[in-house]
C-alpha cells in the first residue's frame, strides 16, 4: 500500500485551498469539503478537476541549508519565532522561491555509488558522518566547493525494458526484488544498473498521476505499476517509457510526472 499523511493544499496560483486529511478529504477554512487528494499528492475539486498539490507540513530550509521555518496547517510559513516567512507554492518553494522543502533520501553519483544522505537541514552527510555538500531544490547535490556530486536516489517501482515489474527502489538507492534480493542501484536519472553497470530497468514513482490522451485524469500508479482510478478501480498499467496502456491493451495516455529521465 501507500502511506498518505495529508498536508496543506496549494492551488496553481499559490493560494491556500484547504487541508488534506490522511483519508484524502480536503477541508477548507470554513469547514467545507471542496475536494479530495490522492496518494500521489494531486488535489481535485468535487468536479474531478485538478486544483493543486498537497504539500506536507514540514520544516523549510534556505538554499544554504539554514532552517527558515515551518509550514502550518493553514498554508502559512512561519519562522521559529512565529513570524511569517512567505507564501507557499505548489512546487514546495517558499516566498520568492529562496527556500524549499527538503526531501530525505540518499545521494547517488553517476556510477551508482551512494555518496551520502540528505540531513534534515539540507546538508549532505557522508557515511563517515562528515558534511560534504548540500542538496539543491532541483534534486541534485553539490559539494562545499560547488561541484556536482550526484543526485537524489529515485524511489518507486522498477520496470525492465519489457515493461515487467522486477522490484522497487528504496531511499538508500538500492533496488530489490520481491524476495528482498538486491538487483542493483537506481541512478539519479532513474536508470537502474546491476553490479556490472548494465542498465536493467527504469524507476517510476509510485503515486504518479496518469493522464489520458484527451487530457483527462486516468488515475495514479500503484506499487505494481498498475493505474488506479479515483474510484479505486484498475484501469490499466504503465510501461518503462511512461506510456499508459489501458485494460484493452491500447495506448491511452502517459504519466504526467514521475518517470525519471535525463534533463528532468
Amino acid at each position: 500500500g501507500r502511506i498518505f499523511m495529508g498536508g496543506v493544499v496549494i492551488d496553481k496560483s499559490g493560494s491556500y485551498y484547504g487541508l488534506a486529511l490522511p483519508d484524502g478529504v480536503i477541508v477548507d477554512d470554513k469547514g467545507g469539503l471542496p475536494g479530495k487528494a490522492l496518494p500521489s499528492g494531486v488535489a481535485y475539486d468535487n468536479d474531478g478537476k485538478i486544483v493543486g498539490n498537497v504539500i506536507p507540513q514540514r520544516n523549510v530550509f534556505s538554499l544554504e541549508g539554514k532552517e527558515k521555518g515551518r509550514i502550518l496547517y493553514n498554508g502559512k510559513v512561519v519562522a521559529k519565532v512565529a513570524d511569517e516567512v512567505g507564501k507557499l507554492y505548489p512546487d514546495g518553494s517558499v516566498g520568492k522561491r529562496e527556500a524549499f522543502i527538503i526531501p530525505r533520501t540518499a545521494i547517488v553519483d553517476s556510477n551508482g555509488n551512494v555518496v551520502g544522505f540528505v540531513a534534515i537541514n539540507g546538508d549532505i552527510i557522508s557515511k563517515l558522518g562528515d558534511k560534504i555538500g548540500r542538496i539543491m531544490p532541483e534534486g541534485y547535490a553539490v559539494s562545499d566547493a560547488g561541484k556536482n556530486i550526484g543526485g537524489a536516489a529515485p524511489v518507486g517501482v522498477v520496470l525492465n525494458k519489457e515493461g515487467n515489474v522486477i522490484g522497487s527502489s528504496t531511499f538508500d538507492g538500492k533496488v530489490i526484488d520481491y524476495n528482498k534480493d538486491e538487483l542493483g542501484v537506481a541512478l539519479p536519472d532513474g536508470s537502474v544498473i546491476d553490479k556490472n553497470g548494465t542498465v536493467i530497468g527504469k524507476v517510476i514513482k509510485i503515486g504518479s498521476s496518469v493522464i489520458k490522451n484527451n487530457g483527462d485524469f486516468a488515475g495514479y500508479v500503484d506499487y505494481r505499476a498498475k493505474v488506479i482510478s479515483s474510484e479505486g478501480k484498475e484501469v490499466g498499467s504503465v510501461k518503462e517509457n511512461g506510456i499508459f496502456i489501458d485494460i484493452d491493451g491500447k495506448i491511452a495516455g502517459n504519466i504526467l510526472s514521475g518517470v525519471y529521465s535525463l534533463g528532468d
